[in-house]
């Protein structure tokens, strides 16, 4: 039996906080899930987001949230994130809020900044989510990766290669998504937790880093897997990764964000 201290557990931690900050006594919080915590898929900073979102409505008594009122309970979210993580930037928070794919322009001062809604069906086709790894803790995985981004002064090297990324990624260009995405992964190669058994294996595969690529979600080790390459390119990839235990994430690409509904639970 492990006892977790407030500020361990995100769910407990924001629990506490929304309780305290809007005057509820006591609530009973239920948690249900298809997807598993090691699948690295953000389940720590979504049920962060349900909570204070819930507990807001709940205090409220009304699920019609203002959009107002549902940033300032994902900014509450984003502020306990970074005083457990010691860093995080609320992409995670923000993206579960605001649903589909976006282009987001951080600003820090006034969070969450500038949000632009893109096409979700490029998604589809494009980027493909496979899970059944082990998962990588963010509070350890995260720290280490940064320890040693910093030993290695890497960071405005690693600031250049995402923004070469995220512009490929926005111009839905083939051939300079996989060679900027190369070059993004090739940073990190030598990185504590780099997922070297996978890369090996998918690197041996026809096509890699040409007509498709991978990358991993999250601070790296074995969180989800992203297949980056059109549909019909894929079948070896997929092929192999199903070999080593990995399978298509079964949840479609969606625009919807944090919904919260009235459940009956009867007398």
């Amino acid at each position: 039996e492990r006892h977790l201290s407030p500020s361990d557990e995100p769910l407990i931690n924001s629990v506490l906080h929304s309780a305290a900050r809007y005057a509820i006594d006591g609530a009973l919080i239920e948690v249900q899930s298809d997807l598993d915590v090691s699948f690295g898929l953000g389940s720590s900073s979504a049920v962060r987001l349900a909570a204070h979102l819930g507990l807001l409505a709940f205090a409220k008594q009304n699920v019609e949230l203002t959009a107002d009122e549902q940033w300032e309970a994902a900014r509450d979210a984003w502020r306990l994130q970074k005083n457990q993580q010691g860093f995080a930037s609320g992409y995670d928070l923000v993206t579960q809020l605001h649903g589909g794919f976006i282009e987001w322009t951080a600003d820090y001062e006034c969070w969450p900044g500038s949000i632009r809604s893109l096409d979700l069906g490029w998604l589809q086709e494009w980027i493909h989510p496979y899970v059944g790894g082990t998962g990588a803790p963010t509070g350890q995985i995260g720290g280490s990766v940064r320890e040693w981004l910093d030993e290695h002064k890497l960071w405005p090297e690693l600031s250049l290669r995402t923004d070469r990324l995220i512009d490929s990624i926005l111009g839905k260009n083939t051939e300079n998504i996989v060679m900027s995405n190369r070059s993004h992964r090739a940073l990190f190669q030598k990185a504590p937790f780099y997922p070297k058994a996978i890369d090996k294996s998918l690197a041996s595969l026809s096509g890699f880093d040409r007509s498709w690529t991978f990358k991993t979600t999250g601070a790296g080790g074995e969180d989800a897997i992203l297949l980056i390459g059109h549909t019909s390119t894929l079948a070896g990839a997929d092929e192999e990764l199903r070999r080593m235990g990995w399978w298509p994430l079964s949840c479609p690409w969606t625009a919807q964000g944090g919904l919260v509904r009235w459940k009956d639970l009867g007398t």
